[in-house]
């Protein structure tokens, strides 16, 4: 959830997705229905009205300090210049930091991009069976074996996990312990 950080999995056919949400995470914000300023897929949305500052989401990981900022959303108008050859000002490391966008950088092994590559990994490497993971699931969740122990890496943040007990779902692993990678996370 993006907005308690909590991970639910082992889902059942029949399961409804909020109620489980509700279930394992009673003190989210998004389901104490606390305004967090979601936006429902499908929902339209005037970028130019003006915005009730009761409606604007609360700090709820912060200090508890709020500042409402400006309450007229004109994005079209508030952005830099896009359009034509003028460039932007300032190189764009800093632009995205106004804008609070999180660059992307890429794999940082850049070689195990497939799921192919990384599946390889596991069965040239002679993955230890004694794990109980599959190298499927494994190399689909991003990681590829480094040929020791039970020890795997993700192809796209390089964090590394080990010590994998048959139970661990290797998704939920990926995220508990690097939740900003940006392959788990889109």
């Amino acid at each position: 959830c993006a907005f308690c950080r909590g991970i639910a999995g082992e889902w059942d056919e029949g399961d409804v997705p909020f109620l489980e949400h509700r279930r394992h995470f009673p003190r989210c914000p998004f389901v104490c229905n606390l305004p967090v300023g979601n936006i429902p897929i499908g929902e339209e949305v005037d970028v130019n009205e003006e915005v009730d500052p009761s409606q604007l989401g609360i700090d709820v990981c912060g200090h508890g300090h709020y500042d409402p900022g400006p309450t007229h959303m004109n994005f079209i108008q508030e952005s830099p210049h896009i359009g034509g050859s003028q460039p932007l000002s300032g190189n764009f490391d800093d632009v995205a930091t106004n804008l609070s966008i999180e660059p992307c950088r890429g794999p940082v092994h850049s070689n195990m991009v497939t799921q192919q590559s990384r599946f390889k990994s596991f069965t040239e490497m002679r993955w230890p069976d004694s794990t109980g993971q599959s190298p499927q699931k494994m190399s689909e969740a991003g990681f590829y074996y480094i040929g020791s122990r039970d020890h795997v890496k993700c192809f796209y943040c390089g964090g590394g996990l080990r010590n994998w007990e048959s139970s661990d779902d290797p998704w939920v692993e990926h995220a508990r312990w690097f939740p900003r990678c940006t392959f788990v996370v889109l």
